[in-house]
């Protein structure tokens, strides 16, 4: 079988610098294991997940299969999507305990020490291939699903991404205001604010946001994305009015003062001097051919 191609770091900023000097659209989209299990439940009709899932994301009933057509073509349409074969090829940092071949489901949630990564959400993510095709995904331009933290290691790459965007005009999409300050030691930042988890995004800010993407999409050099699923459906929008978008997720709460993911903390750490760039670990040094 023909091993994946996983674009690296350095290919990928040099792709995104290159859009932004010569004002080239640009979008990198992060599915997650969110976005997966969005697309599953919906191919599956799994309403229980679903309206969990909807109620967190801000997503009306009416609208899941109109998102869920978007994914497919905004994410057909990026220049680099996600995938979690990283976590399955021996290029990367494990994800997931290994089960043995013998183990059952029941047997992974009886090892798993982690309720974040228990065996339901390994054996989700192996089918990513089959949700990705049934979703009509059509993109193989892969990166790596931690992009948003690798993107801004510093002592990897000749450039980061802070590099890239410093003196730039950066406009974020986030519900964490108070990233602005920290952002402004480097950029010239505007926040377009929106609500957080469970407090109807749809509802509260998915016209606004609309409506300003498609007006001011090509006007910043790049824009920052933390918006969660209707964050895929605005990076496609901003790509698709010429603007540059990348997928940053969690990384705002990282800037503002929050603790690294869990799953991280083996393989980076914030660095001291800095509020925005990370290192890596003696153990994530081992992965730095791979990044």
């Amino acid at each position: 079988m023909k091993k994946i191609e996983i674009y690296k770091v350095k290919y990928i900023l040099e792709e995104l610098e290159d859009a932004i000097i010569n004002k080239k659209p640009f979008s990198l989209i992060r599915i997650g294991d969110g976005g997966i299990d969005f697309l599953r439940s919906v191919l599956i009709n799994n309403t229980e997940r679903l309206i969990i899932i909807s109620e967190k994301e801000g997503i009306p009933p009416t609208k899941i299969y109109s998102l869920f057509y978007l994914f497919g073509k905004y994410l057909s349409q990026a220049n680099f999507i996600d995938t979690p074969e990283v976590y399955f090829n021996n290029d990367f940092w494990p994800r997931f305990k290994r089960p043995k071949i013998s183990s059952t489901l029941e047997d992974w949630r009886n090892i798993c020490t982690t309720k974040m990564y228990n065996s339901e959400k390994f054996f989700l993510m192996k089918q990513w291939k089959d949700i990705y095709y049934n979703s009509e995904i059509n993109n193989s331009r892969y990166c790596n699903p931690e992009f948003n933290f690798l993107s801004l290691l510093r002592g990897v790459n000749e450039k980061n991404l802070i590099d890239i965007i410093r003196k730039k005009t950066v406009y974020c999409i986030t519900n964490n205001e108070e990233v602005k300050p920290i952002l402004q030691k480097i950029c010239n930042v505007k926040i377009i604010e929106i609500v957080g988890w469970h407090k109807n995004l749809y509802k509260n800010n998915y016209k606004s946001v609309s409506k300003f993407i498609k007006k001011n999409a090509s006007r910043p050099d790049i824009w920052l994305m933390g918006a969660g699923e209707w964050g895929r459906v605005f990076s496609g929008m901003i790509k698709q009015h010429g603007g540059r978008t990348v997928d940053m997720g969690s990384i705002f709460g990282c800037w503002c003062g929050r603790n690294i993911p869990k799953r991280l903390e083996k393989f980076i750490f914030k660095l001291s001097e800095t509020d925005l760039e990370f290192g890596l670990t003696k153990e994530g040094k081992k992965y730095k051919t791979f990044i």
